[in-house]
C-alpha cells in the first residue's frame, strides 16, 4: 500500500531536481554561446638556447627564437601552434647529421608543431577566476623538424619531432594578462639518428635540450 504523502514528496523532490538541472544546462549553454573565438588567445615570443641532450658536446650553445599562438579552452586545457628556429651548429650526433661548415644559412634548423598544454596549478588547485601570480603547465606536442644542411643523399632533411616540456609562468599586471615564462623543454628527433631504416625511436641521439624565456 502506497503512502500518498511520500509519493507527493518524492514528486516534488524530482521536480525540483529537474528544474535545478535545467538551470545548470541553460547556464552552461549560455556561457559557451557567449564565448568568442578570440577569448583567451595569446601570442608568445621566446628567446633561448639549446644544446645536445647527450651532453657530450655542450658548447657552443645554439641560440633559438620561437613564435607561438595559443588558446586556453578551459582554465586547465589549452593548445598552441609554435615555430622555432635555432641558429647554432651544435647538433651533437654523427658527422653526417651535423650542421657542418658548408652550411652558411643564418637559420640552421627549424621546428613547426602543435602542442597541448595542461595547467597543473589549476588542475590540482581550485581556479579562482583569475590567473595566479605563478603557475606551472606541461607542454606536449609533435611536429616537423627541418635542418638546412646541403647533402647529396638527403637534400630536404625532414624529421618527425616530439616536444616535451614545462611552462613556468609568472603572470603580471592587475588582471594578470601579461606573462613572463621560463620554458625548459626537450625536442626529440624520433626519426633520426640511431634508428633502423624507416624506423622511429625515442632516444637522446639528436635531441636538443631547450631553455626559453
Amino acid at each position: 500500500m502506497f503512502n500518498l504523502k511520500k509519493v507527493k514528496t518524492m514528486k516534488k523532490l524530482i521536480f525540483m531536481m529537474l528544474m535545478a538541472f535545467s538551470a545548470i544546462v541553460v547556464n552552461a549553454q549560455t556561457t559557451v554561446q557567449s564565448s568568442k573565438i578570440l577569448d583567451n588567445v595569446y601570442v608568445g615570443v621566446d628567446g633561448g638556447v639549446a644544446t645536445p641532450l647527450t651532453f657530450d658536446n655542450i658548447f657552443p650553445l645554439n641560440g633559438t627564437a620561437t613564435l607561438r599562438v595559443g588558446k586556453q579552452f578551459t582554465p586547465v586545457w589549452g593548445a598552441e601552434v609554435e615555430g622555432t628556429a635555432w641558429f647554432g651548429s651544435n647538433s651533437g650526433y654523427g658527422y653526417a647529421n651535423r650542421f657542418d661548415g658548408v652550411n652558411h644559412n643564418v637559420v640552421r634548423g627549424s621546428y613547426v608543431g602543435v602542442n597541448g598544454t595542461v595547467n597543473l596549478t589549476n588542475l590540482f588547485w581550485e581556479y579562482k577566476g583569475t590567473p595566479r601570480l605563478f603557475e606551472v603547465s606541461t607542454v606536449l606536442g609533435t611536429g616537423w623538424v627541418h635542418t638546412f644542411i646541403p647533402n647529396l643523399n638527403d637534400k630536404h632533411r625532414n624529421y618527425l619531432g616530439v616536444k616535451t616540456g614545462l611552462d613556468l609562468a609568472f603572470n603580471l599586471g592587475k588582471t594578470k594578462a601579461h606573462t613572463v615564462s621560463l620554458r625548459p623543454a626537450v625536442l626529440w628527433n624520433v626519426s633520426q639518428p640511431g634508428n633502423s631504416v624507416n624506423g622511429l625511436a625515442f632516444n637522446k641521439l639528436g635531441a636538443q635540450l631547450y631553455l626559453g624565456v
